[in-house]
């Protein structure tokens, strides 16, 4: 018997095929289909009473609705590759790289789909992007059943700073010990930090965890020295690979508002989290010295995905009185593709970062990138000293007085790294 909030559940016969449930005086029968999954008995048994407390955690969302996902897994049997990780939208760094992977992989003719546990289905997804209904725990023991319960080779999860993969990831590694190869990527450039701060417990479940992988992917050499300094993770699982893949480059209208930014003799653009990690507020401190010295600059401030009060607030009322800066939110990647491509200086002023996929589309689209110093930077790129308002602002100045009555195209489209992760999958 399991009881929860006053409500109770009671698990009325289980089977290694059926489950059968009583809710609320309701009776619930499931196709569970486990006898066709080699796992653990323990597993089965925990995955069983996971699946009583969802029926518990809401009364709309019972056990026969996830079962009703059971027809998501008559996918082809020659599955290759599942990737587990945000989808957009929302817009983020993580969320563009695991869009173009997949994208990259089925142009390629490989039979790829994305499991995105983030976000509740919309009824729009294409038919390789799996997604479920519920809150965050529905949907979590729904990709669980998933992996499960569906056949594919490689596993391919992505992670920003491991905080609640320490717990979520077993469960993931226990729910997929049928795949050939087990691969991670380390995206978020706090992961180090963050993990220093940990009790040591915390550190070394992050570290039994990341061993079971088959192969580890860091966004940065910080990232791979940390594992195997002080996790002492063999360097041949560690691979540094950065999470630029190029984008699709589309025709895309810009709104009017940033078409006029654009008759200023510069336009800079930054973007990022609204969050005080990403500094926002060094830029704007450095354009409003180089405004009031008279020089036409235009700016556009590209905001998406998380929002941190009061930070936020404090942003937006700033920009409010500043001239010639726009603040953007949750812009689609095509149309900020399409602003990088008309701007002429990215700035990416950020504490922290992981290898940022924004600074290199900039790149790729010819734009002159200036970037903090917190980690180091792709070629091309200028580079200030990180939360320090004078770098920038000198910095700034001399790049647009350099670039003053002349066009300026940089040629740093770089390196597509998506087949660098395919040559790990061994496709």
């Amino acid at each position: 018997m399991i009881k929860y909030d006053k409500v109770t559940t009671k698990v009325y016969k289980i089977s290694f095929s059926k489950v059968f449930i009583v809710f609320n005086n309701k009776y619930y029968e499931s196709n569970l289909l486990l006898a066709n999954v080699k796992i653990l008995p323990s597993f089965t048994v925990l995955f069983t009473f996971m699946a009583g407390l969802l029926s518990v955690m809401n009364d709309s969302i019972h056990l026969k609705t996830f079962c009703a996902y059971e027809r998501r897994r008559r996918m082809r049997s020659d599955t290759q590759i599942v990737i587990v990780g945000p989808y957009p939208p929302p817009i983020g760094g993580n969320s563009i790289h695991v869009q173009r992977l997949a994208k990259h992989c089925l142009s390629k003719g490989l039979k790829c789909q994305v499991v995105d546990p983030y976000v509740s289905v919309s009824g729009k997804e294409p038919s390789w992007l799996i997604r479920f209904f519920g809150n965050q725990f529905t949907r979590f023991i729904c990709m669980l059943g998933w992996l499960v319960l569906n056949p594919y080779q490689i596993l391919h999860v992505h992670v920003s700073a491991m905080d609640k993969f320490l717990i979520v990831g077993w469960f993931i590694y226990f729910s997929t010990m049928k795949a050939r190869m087990r691969v991670i990527t380390i995206h978020s450039g706090s992961f180090v930090q963050k993990t220093s701060k940990r009790w040591p417990l915390a550190k070394w479940v992050s570290a039994t965890l990341l061993k079971k992988f088959d192969h580890i992917i860091t966004v940065n050499e910080e990232q791979k020295n940390f594992l195997e300094i002080f996790f002492k993770i063999s360097p041949k699982k560690i691979h540094v690979i950065p999470a630029f893949i190029y984008p699709s480059i589309g025709k895309v209208e810009l709104p009017e508002s940033i078409k006029k930014l654009r008759e200023c003799s510069s336009l800079i653009v930054g973007s990022g989290y609204a969050t005080s990690l990403y500094a926002h507020e060094v830029l704007l401190d450095a354009v409003s010295r180089l405004q009031d010295e008279g020089l036409n600059i235009g700016v556009v401030v590209a905001v998406y995905s998380k929002y941190e009060e009061p930070y936020f607030s404090k942003l937006k009322e700033r920009i409010q009185f500043m001239s010639k800066v726009l603040l953007v939110q949750d812009m689609e990647s095509e149309m900020f593709n399409r602003l990088l491509e008309l701007a002429d200086v990215y700035v990416r002023t950020a504490r922290r970062d992981g290898d940022s996929v924004a600074v290199r589309e900039a790149l790729f689209h010819g734009c002159q990138v200036v970037a903090s110093n917190c980690i180091p930077r792709p070629m091309g790129c200028e580079i200030f000293v990180t939360d320090n308002v004078e770098s920038l602002y000198l910095t700034l100045k001399r790049i647009l007085k350099e670039r003053a009555g002349r066009n300026v195209l940089i040629d740093n489209s770089g390196k597509d790294y998506a087949e660098d992760i395919l040559s790990i999958y061994g496709l």
